[in-house]
Order: C-alpha cells, then structure tokens, then sequence
C-alpha cells in the first residue's frame, strides 16, 4: 500500500468501484441513479464489506482505518470515481 493515506485510500476504493462498475446496467453519466432502488454508492459499500485481501482483512475496515488517521478521506470518493470513470473507457 502507498504510505501517503489518500493514495491508500483509493487503492482500497478503486477495486470495489471497478467490481460494481462492471456489473452497473446504467451509462456512466447515471451513476447517481438508483437500480431496483440500490444506488451505485450502496453497491460499493456491498461490494467492500465482502471484498478482503490475501489475510482475509476487510477493505472495508482498511478503510475506515485509514478514515480515522486521516479524516475527511470519504469526501475524495466523487472525484475518485470520476477519475476511474474517465480512465475505464
């Protein structure tokens, strides 16, 4: 993992991003729309809580664990998801 906490945060982000990505029905410029009533949000917290590495630690709890050393880490995930948004074409 990168030692800087915003750049860990996106790795940690990224990988459950590109899992509901694949799979979201909508054009990129939906989004914010919701699917059966699940937002695209609520599936990358889905897609973290069951995602873990090689020692079966959460990405999930990595994450907030990085939250809590730096805060405010959340408020990237826009331009997080942007920024794989444009480079996933």
């Amino acid at each position: 993992m990168p030692d800087d906490p915003i750049q860990t945060g996106f790795v940690l982000y990224a990988g459950p991003w590109a899992e509901v990505r694949r799979f979201w029905p909508k054009q990129p410029e939906s989004l914010d729309d919701a699917v059966d009533g699940v937002s695209f949000g609520d599936m990358i917290t889905r897609a973290f809580e069951t995602a873990s590495d090689f020692n079966g630690e959460s990405d999930r709890a990595r994450y907030i664990e990085v939250e809590k050393h730096h805060s405010g880490t959340w408020k990237n995930e826009a331009d997080w998801s942007d920024e794989l948004e444009r480079h996933g074409r």
